[in-house]
Protein backbone atom coordinates (compact mmCIF):
# COMPACT_ATOMS: atom_id res chain seq x y z
CA UNK A 1 0.00 0.00 0.00
CA UNK A 2 1.37 3.44 -0.95
CA UNK A 3 2.07 5.95 1.80
CA UNK A 4 -0.72 8.30 0.68
CA UNK A 5 -3.20 5.41 0.74
CA UNK A 6 -2.17 4.60 4.32
CA UNK A 7 -2.63 8.25 5.32
CA UNK A 8 -6.04 8.36 3.62
CA UNK A 9 -7.12 5.17 5.38
CA UNK A 10 -5.93 6.55 8.73
CA UNK A 11 -7.76 9.83 8.05
CA UNK A 12 -11.04 8.12 7.14
CA UNK A 13 -10.83 5.70 10.07
CA UNK A 14 -10.05 8.51 12.54
CA UNK A 15 -12.60 11.04 11.34
CA UNK A 16 -15.15 8.30 10.82
CA UNK A 17 -15.36 8.18 14.62
CA UNK A 18 -18.12 10.59 15.62
CA UNK A 19 -16.39 11.76 18.82
CA UNK A 20 -13.18 12.61 16.93
CA UNK A 21 -15.09 14.55 14.28
CA UNK A 22 -17.20 16.29 16.93
CA UNK A 23 -14.11 17.43 18.84
CA UNK A 24 -12.47 18.63 15.61
CA UNK A 25 -15.54 20.59 14.51
CA UNK A 26 -16.04 22.07 17.98
CA UNK A 27 -12.44 23.28 18.11
CA UNK A 28 -12.33 24.68 14.54
CA UNK A 29 -15.83 26.03 13.94
CA UNK A 30 -16.35 29.43 15.57
CA UNK A 31 -20.15 29.20 15.76
CA UNK A 32 -20.41 25.71 17.26
CA UNK A 33 -22.90 27.01 19.86
CA UNK A 34 -25.37 27.41 16.97
CA UNK A 35 -25.26 23.67 16.28
CA UNK A 36 -27.00 20.77 17.99
CA UNK A 37 -23.96 18.50 18.16
CA UNK A 38 -26.17 15.66 19.43
CA UNK A 39 -27.51 15.39 15.86
CA UNK A 40 -24.07 15.01 14.28
CA UNK A 41 -24.29 12.10 11.85
CA UNK A 42 -21.82 10.58 9.41
CA UNK A 43 -23.08 10.79 5.82
CA UNK A 44 -22.43 8.46 2.91
CA UNK A 45 -20.08 9.57 0.19
CA UNK A 46 -21.43 7.08 -2.33
CA UNK A 47 -22.86 9.93 -4.41
CA UNK A 48 -19.34 11.28 -5.01
CA UNK A 49 -17.80 10.08 -8.27
CA UNK A 50 -14.77 7.79 -8.24
CA UNK A 51 -12.67 10.41 -10.05
CA UNK A 52 -13.19 12.91 -7.26
CA UNK A 53 -12.65 10.26 -4.57
CA UNK A 54 -9.21 9.60 -6.06
CA UNK A 55 -8.24 13.24 -5.62
CA UNK A 56 -9.25 13.71 -1.99
CA UNK A 57 -10.03 11.49 0.95
CA UNK A 58 -13.18 12.82 2.58
CA UNK A 59 -15.58 12.29 5.46
CA UNK A 60 -18.93 14.09 5.50
CA UNK A 61 -21.03 14.91 8.56
CA UNK A 62 -24.43 16.53 8.86
CA UNK A 63 -25.71 18.37 11.93
CA UNK A 64 -28.89 20.36 12.68
CA UNK A 65 -28.73 23.94 13.82
CA UNK A 66 -29.69 24.66 17.43
CA UNK A 67 -32.93 26.28 16.27
CA UNK A 68 -33.71 23.09 14.30
CA UNK A 69 -34.29 25.08 11.11
CA UNK A 70 -31.61 23.70 8.81
CA UNK A 71 -28.84 21.20 8.28
CA UNK A 72 -25.17 22.06 8.09
CA UNK A 73 -22.68 19.77 6.39
CA UNK A 74 -19.03 19.50 7.34
CA UNK A 75 -16.72 18.20 4.65
CA UNK A 76 -13.50 16.96 6.25
CA UNK A 77 -10.92 16.26 3.58
CA UNK A 78 -7.36 15.03 3.53
CA UNK A 79 -4.74 15.70 0.90
CA UNK A 80 -1.12 14.58 0.99
CA UNK A 81 -0.03 16.08 -2.34
CA UNK A 82 0.84 19.76 -2.58
CA UNK A 83 -1.63 20.50 -5.33
CA UNK A 84 -2.95 23.84 -6.65
CA UNK A 85 -6.21 22.11 -7.59
CA UNK A 86 -7.20 21.45 -3.96
CA UNK A 87 -9.63 24.41 -3.86
CA UNK A 88 -11.24 23.24 -7.11
CA UNK A 89 -11.60 19.69 -5.78
CA UNK A 90 -13.16 21.07 -2.60
CA UNK A 91 -15.59 23.13 -4.68
CA UNK A 92 -16.55 19.99 -6.63
CA UNK A 93 -17.16 18.13 -3.36
CA UNK A 94 -19.22 21.02 -1.94
CA UNK A 95 -21.26 21.18 -5.14
CA UNK A 96 -21.88 17.42 -5.03
CA UNK A 97 -23.06 17.61 -1.41
CA UNK A 98 -25.40 20.49 -2.23
CA UNK A 99 -26.88 18.68 -5.23
CA UNK A 100 -27.27 15.43 -3.29
CA UNK A 101 -29.01 17.12 -0.36
CA UNK A 102 -31.33 19.21 -2.54
CA UNK A 103 -32.31 16.10 -4.50
CA UNK A 104 -32.96 14.29 -1.19
CA UNK A 105 -35.23 17.14 -0.10
CA UNK A 106 -37.23 16.83 -3.33
CA UNK A 107 -37.32 13.02 -2.98
CA UNK A 108 -38.71 13.58 0.55
CA UNK A 109 -41.58 15.57 -0.94
CA UNK A 110 -40.36 19.03 0.06
CA UNK A 111 -42.09 21.42 -2.34
CA UNK A 112 -39.60 22.81 -4.85
CA UNK A 113 -40.20 26.37 -3.63
CA UNK A 114 -39.16 25.29 -0.10
CA UNK A 115 -35.99 23.41 -1.05
CA UNK A 116 -33.01 24.96 0.74
CA UNK A 117 -29.46 25.10 -0.52
CA UNK A 118 -27.50 23.45 2.30
CA UNK A 119 -24.63 25.10 4.11
CA UNK A 120 -21.39 23.17 3.58
CA UNK A 121 -18.19 23.96 5.46
CA UNK A 122 -15.11 22.36 3.92
CA UNK A 123 -12.08 21.65 6.09
CA UNK A 124 -8.97 20.66 4.15
CA UNK A 125 -6.25 18.85 6.10
CA UNK A 126 -2.87 18.72 4.38
CA UNK A 127 -0.21 16.22 5.43
CA UNK A 128 2.38 16.40 2.66
CA UNK A 129 6.14 16.34 3.09
CA UNK A 130 6.77 19.77 1.58
CA UNK A 131 5.27 23.00 2.87
CA UNK A 132 1.83 23.76 1.50
CA UNK A 133 2.22 26.83 -0.71
CA UNK A 134 -1.23 27.32 -2.21
CA UNK A 135 -4.13 29.45 -0.93
CA UNK A 136 -5.28 28.45 2.54
CA UNK A 137 -8.57 30.31 2.31
CA UNK A 138 -10.93 29.33 -0.48
CA UNK A 139 -11.62 32.99 -1.21
CA UNK A 140 -7.91 33.54 -1.96
CA UNK A 141 -8.20 31.25 -4.95
CA UNK A 142 -11.34 32.97 -6.24
CA UNK A 143 -9.74 35.97 -7.92
CA UNK A 144 -12.53 36.02 -10.48
CA UNK A 145 -14.91 37.29 -7.76
CA UNK A 146 -12.93 40.51 -7.48
CA UNK A 147 -12.86 40.76 -11.26
CA UNK A 148 -16.66 40.49 -11.44
CA UNK A 149 -17.23 42.81 -8.47
CA UNK A 150 -15.06 45.50 -10.05
CA UNK A 151 -17.14 45.37 -13.24
CA UNK A 152 -20.68 45.40 -11.86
Amino acid sequence: MAIHEEKNKFFKNSFGIKEVASDFIASHFKSVENLNMDTLALQPDSFIGDELKQLLSAVIYKVRTSDDKRDVFFLLTHQSANDPFMPVCALQYVSSIMSWDMKAQIDNKVPRKDVKVPVVYPFMIYSGQEPYNWPKEFSESMQWLAFIKDRT
